[in-house]
């Protein structure tokens, strides 16, 4: 998952930015970037060619368990946004 983790001076990871001096893993897709990442695919021997493959490239702006985290039992539900989809196809 794409997403930032910030550290305090001891290298330990925090989740309140005012207690962060540094980033300790940071793996984002930039504005106007992108990201070219190959995933494995299993394909059962009873399946059958062409085999259409569904992808969605999605965006939240924090995770529902960092809200939870911070907000506790009256965290809103944070939306996870379509950003971009494909549908492709591939023979076997």
């Amino acid at each position: 998952i794409y997403h930032t983790e910030l550290g305090n001076k001891d290298g330990e990871p925090v989740i309140n930015v005012a207690k962060a001096d540094r980033i300790l893993y940071d793996l984002r897709i930039p504005p106007k970037g992108y990201v070219m990442q190959n995933f494995p695919l299993y394909i059962p021997d009873n399946a059958v060619s062409p085999l259409r493959i569904a992808v969605t490239l999605k965006y939240r702006s924090a995770s529902q368990s960092l809200a939870n985290t911070l907000l506790g039992e009256n965290a809103p539900e944070i939306p996870a946004i379509d950003m971009v989809s494909i549908t492709e196809e591939i023979k076997f």
